[in-house]
């Protein structure tokens, strides 16, 4: 039921933070490489999407908010001081974390490690908006950041990629602001439904080639 009471043999449950869907999806499905197991590699983990919410989130509130909801209504002073933010979070993106692991043996994503973890999935989506919305001219000068750019090629080359970002390539310029272009809602609706037939898609060719 609503409550998440168990109904039958299984229980519902109702979660809406990224980092708390994404921490029992793991769990449920053994995911350790994304969510690891060893309490001193999950803690790591903890660590940056603890500081994700209060920091690196502030690129979607200065950048990607304002764009696709202006009936928001927030102020210049308000979206100013997200940028602030978000462009601090930025270096400290590029010089501490990205800067761990580009100098360290065991690999090249976010914590360090060989493959991508829940900080990789949680920071790239606020990144990727900015160069697949192409927000991001006057934010990310790649002189300036040499280690995102280099942990973004990466992450753009794991499988589903494409799929997964298949909305945010439907929605397109969002500096662009042509006379008698859909309004956003209409761009936003489009974009979802493009998205989730990627996923399904995607979806389907995984579980055909896990059934092989």
């Amino acid at each position: 039921d609503d409550e998440g009471n168990e109904i039958g043999s299984a229980k519902r449950v109702f979660l809406s933070e990224a980092p708390a869907i994404l921490a029992y999806l793991s769990a449920k499905n053994n995911w350790k490489d994304i969510y690891p197991t060893d309490i001193s590699s999950r803690a790591k983990v903890d660590e940056y999407l603890h500081w994700h919410h209060s920091n690196l989130r502030s690129v979607t509130k200065g950048y990607f908010r304002p764009r696709v909801l202006p009936h928001a209504l927030l102020s210049d002073a308000v979206v100013n001081v997200h940028k602030r933010e978000a462009a601090h979070a930025l270096k400290v993106l590029e010089r501490s974390y990205l800067h761990r692991c580009s100098t360290g043996a065991n690999g090249n994503f976010l914590l360090g490690t060989s493959h991508p973890t829940a900080a990789d999935f949680m920071a790239y989506e606020e990144v990727v908006q900015l160069r697949m919305c192409n927000l991001y001219a006057d934010v990310l000068d790649h002189s300036d950041y040499p280690n995102i750019y280099a942990w973004m090629a990466k992450m753009r080359s794991l499988p589903y990629h494409d799929e997964v970002h298949a909305a945010l390539e439907e929605l397109g310029d969002l500096n662009e602001n042509h006379v008698g272009s859909p309004p956003m809602r209409e761009r936003l609706a489009l974009a979802t439904k493009v998205g989730l037939r990627a996923l399904k898609a995607a979806m389907r060719q995984h579980e055909s080639i896990a059934r092989l």
